[in-house]
């Protein structure tokens, strides 16, 4: 707990809002892209095929009422600020995520033809 503690202290104001900002609104762009696969399963396939699938995704990224999604919001946070180059893969996840909400649901390059 003392380097989690460190962690979060030396992160400054800043940096520290950013990383929840950024945690937050991916898992909420998670959030909504799961709520489309149910009718475009499509969307699913080209969330699992990204590294932050298995690192972020499956550990905790899905956002939920309550206490567990503060946790959630919480753990992404503090992998944000002290894991070497989740941050980077976060964003790049998140920037993804965003592509597939913009792109109409007849498009075949979001079927990856």
């Amino acid at each position: 707990m003392a380097g989690l503690r460190r962690a979060v202290d030396d992160a400054g104001d800043p940096t520290l809002c950013a990383a929840v900002r950024t945690c937050t609104k991916a898992s909420g762009t998670l959030t909504e892209l799961l709520k489309r696969a149910i009718h475009e399963p499509v969307i699913l396939t080209c969330l699992m095929n990204h590294v932050m699938w298995d690192q972020w995704v499956r550990t905790g990224g899905v956002l939920v009422d309550g206490h567990a999604g503060e946790a959630a919001v919480a753990l992404s946070t503090v992998q944000f600020l002290i894991v070497p180059g989740w941050a980077e893969d976060l964003e790049c996840y998140l920037a993804f995520m965003e592509t597939l909400l913009l792109v109409p649901r007849t498009d075949a390059a979001f079927t990856g033809q």
